[in-house]
Order: structure tokens, then sequence, then C-alpha cells
């Protein structure tokens, strides 16, 4: 999708849902239904995907199979194991590696747009351009592929497990073991601070884990239709 999922897509998805899968919904908050949802965490993110996907007629792309367990500072955590079916036509999570590729949109500088931080503020919403809240959905510049707030606005959940990044060249990589450090996120958001929403620019939590600046940006794998 170009922008972020809108706060209106969430109360229109989970209003459909059995009344055991659906979310806390009062704990997805938006300023308005036109801006991106946010505080809403991983597990949250791929039910709405499935949601989303079963409105329009299409494949569900993620599957609960059992549980795991993750270690944290606090000790062991067990979660829902959610996997991902990889031929599924539904809506889904975009890798890193997705996320990073179309956030470049065919650049190598520090951002889609170049690489001087002071046009940021045309592009993004963060900490240090005085904004305290989330920007409307589709209401900055986009990046040269037509894609809005992918320097910041909130932050979007990833469909990877969170790894160091190998030096090695790698084409379309996904990291799909479980690992301490949660899922990763992408984008940066209204807590990023100055110079810090570059096009690489990564983050990582607990998939369990709700934070007022998350929110998600969904992907379909591409089709011959």
């Amino acid at each position: 999708m170009d922008t972020p999922a809108y706060h209106r897509e969430f109360e229109s998805a989970n209003n459909i849902l059995p009344q055991a899968d659906q979310w806390n919904y009062d704990s997805v908050i938006s300023p308005t239904a036109q801006h991106p949802a946010q505080s809403l965490n991983w597990f949250e993110a791929v039910i709405f995907c499935n949601a989303l996907s079963r409105i329009h007629g299409l494949t569900p792309c993620y599957v609960l199979e059992s549980t795991l367990t993750l270690s944290s500072d606090s000790g062991e955590i067990t979660i829902p194991d959610w996997r991902r079916v990889p031929d599924a036509n539904g809506y889904r999570l975009p890798t890193e590696a997705e996320f990073e590729y179309a956030t470049r949109a065919g650049t190598s500088t520090a951002y889609s747009f170049g690489s001087n931080r002071h046009y940021l503020e045309y592009y993004g919403s963060w900490s240090n351009n005085l904004r305290v809240a989330t920007a409307r959905c589709g209401s900055l510049i986009p990046n040269p592929w037509g894609l809005f707030d992918v320097h910041g606005n909130v932050w979007e959940w990833s469909d990877d497990w969170t790894v160091s990044f190998s030096e090695e060249h790698q084409t379309d990589p996904r990291s799909t073991t479980p690992t301490a450090a949660g899922r990763a996120f992408r984008g940066g958001g209204i807590s990023t601070f100055s110079g810090d929403p570059f096009s690489h620019c990564r983050g990582s939590a607990l998939p369990n884990s709700r934070y007022r600046n998350l929110g998600i940006r969904l992907a379909r794998n591409a089709t011959s239709n």
C-alpha cells in the first residue's frame, strides 16, 4: 500500500471478526480516521491482514500453528506462533528487504529524496520537526515511487524476525527464525530524532509489544493478473 494502514480500516476489519479473534480495539489509537492506526502489536497486525484479506476474497497469509517461547529481559515468555503461508495472495506485512527497496525507490542516498535532512519535514512526521502527533496519511510528499510516510509518521511492523545484517550480498532475504530481539519494524515514527529516518533505519521489539508510534503498512505478493 502507498500509505500506512488507516485507522478506519482497522474498525471495518475488526467488526467482521468472531469475538474471540477481535483485538483490543480501544488500544489502537489515532487522532482521526484518516490518520495511521497506531499502538498495535505484531499479532494484531497479522490478524488485521487476515481479516482484510477475507473482506476482499483473498487467501489469508497467516496461520496460527502453536506457541513458541522467547527469552526477554524479564525472563521467558510464551507467545502465539503465527506463520506466513508463502504463496497466499492476501495482505501481509512487508519483509525488511521489501520495505527498504520500496523506501529507496531506486536511490542510494541517505533518504529517497537525497541526502539533505532539511527536507525531511516535507516527507515525514518525526519528533524534531516539532510535530507532536502523526500526520494524516498521504498529506506529505511521497517518495519517487509514490509511497507516503516512509521517512516518518509511525514506525511500521515488518514480517521479519530481527537479525544482524550480513555484509554478504543477498537477494530478497527473509528472517523466519524466532529471535530474542523480536520482530523488526521500519520507517521511522514521531519519536525518531533528527537525521534518523534514513532509508535503512530499523528498530525491533517483541511481537507482543505495543508502542504509541508503531503501526503497519500492508503488502501483497505480485500476481500475473
